[in-house]
């Protein structure tokens, strides 16, 4: 997700990484608006990978069982 230019704050509130030191005190947002962004962003790029129009994916080729 970072790749996709999301910040460190965003990405672990994705992944419901705890805050930690003071930064829990304070900082009380859940950031659920940029969750659902960073999600979807997300289902994009993976939907891209899958669909091939990534254009870095190289297909797989199965071997004909001898």
């Amino acid at each position: 997700m970072s790749k996709i230019g999301f910040m460190d704050e965003i990405i672990d509130a994705v992944l419901n990484h705890t805050k930690q030191g003071i930064i829990r005190t304070y900082n009380v947002n859940r950031y659920d608006k940029e969750i659902q962004q960073a999600l979807e962003a997300w289902e994009r790029k993976l939907s891209s990978i899958i669909s091939g129009t990534e254009g870095k994916v190289i297909p797989i080729q199965r071997k004909s069982a001898a």
